[in-house]
């Protein structure tokens, strides 16, 4: 699948590039990134993932992007689509570089991904999935305009789903 480039007011996601590997891995490798995502990844285990989305060999469904700064071009952070098995919907996800928290780019990302995502033709919506304690995501999600749909429970424990339909789904459930 190709990935299209997108383009938010400061942050452009990209597809991946090889010269994007060692930033990948630094970031996948933050205790603090990953720590609501199952942990950080060995630079063997971000080479083989960054490999996926360099070739274009993603799983179908998902798709990656490399985030940067319009205005510097460095790379912040990495965010992604997924489809579960049996899903209607992408699930959204994102990491940012530490440095960059607390800056607004989070909720830049969610609603660049939401905008691609509901812009398409067959998704109905947007998921995203965030450990209760993760106050930071849960607002993000909130500002770019998703709202908590359900608790869940999985072998890690509780988490909350948030969701956003496509303006034409939330016409047919009135």
């Amino acid at each position: 699948m190709k990935i299209r480039e997108l383009q938010s007011p400061r942050l452009t996601l990209r597809p991946y590039k090889a010269a994007d590997l060692s930033a990948f891995a630094a970031l996948n490798a933050d205790e603090g990134v990953r720590r609501h995502v199952g942990g950080v990844l060995s630079h063997a285990e971000a080479e083989r993932l960054f490999e996926r989305f360099v070739t274009g060999e993603c799983l179908p469904g998902h798709e990656a992007w490399a985030v940067t700064r319009n205005d510097t071009a460095e790379y912040i952070g990495h965010c992604w689509f997924s489809m579960r098995e049996g899903a209607d919907w992408p699930e959204l996800g994102f990491l940012i570089t530490p440095h960059y928290w607390r800056r607004g780019y989070g909720t830049e990302i969610a609603r660049a991904l939401i905008k691609h995502a509901l812009g398409r033709d067959g998704y109905g919506g947007i998921l995203a999935t965030v450990d209760p304690d993760h106050t930071a995501c849960i607002i993000v999600l909130e500002r770019a305009g998703m709202k908590r749909m359900r608790e869940m429970q999985d072998e890690q424990g509780t988490y909350f789903v948030y969701g956003v339909m496509a303006p034409q789904q939330r016409k047919d459930k009135k």
